[in-house]
Parts: structure tokens; sequence; C-alpha cells
């Protein structure tokens, strides 16, 4: 038998897992309502926001500058 891999990742590497605040929530506005960001004011027809307790970012970071 040969060698096991080497570069095989262990589950526990003790690196930090990232945790996932909010919910992912993919947006389609209809003629002119945009969404808008309120911490960043970035506005965008079609794609993806994070929403929880109520509140909502572009990103995770917009995110947790609410909450």
């Amino acid at each position: 038998m040969g060698p096991k891999n080497r570069n095989a990742k262990l589950a526990s590497d003790g690196k930090p897992q990232k945790q996932v605040i909010g919910t992912h929530v993919r947006y389609i506005g209809m003629g002119d309502k945009w969404y808008t960001c309120s911490v960043c004011d970035r506005r965008f027809l079609r794609g993806f926001f994070w929403e929880s307790e109520g509140k909502s970012g572009c990103t995770q970071r917009c995110l947790k500058k609410q909450l």
C-alpha cells in the first residue's frame, strides 16, 4: 500500500468557519422599483440581498452594520 494523500484536509484543521448571518433573498424589481441598500446606497433592479430581523443589506457586511 502506498502513502496516504498528504494534501487531504482534515475536518478538524482548526480554521474558524464563516458564520452566515441572515438569509439570502433574490430580488427582482418591476419597472422602476429598484432595491436600495440603506447602508451603502447601492441600487439594483435584479440581484440578491441579505435579510434578518426585518433589516436588509446588499451584502452580509451591510447587514451586520444594521444589527
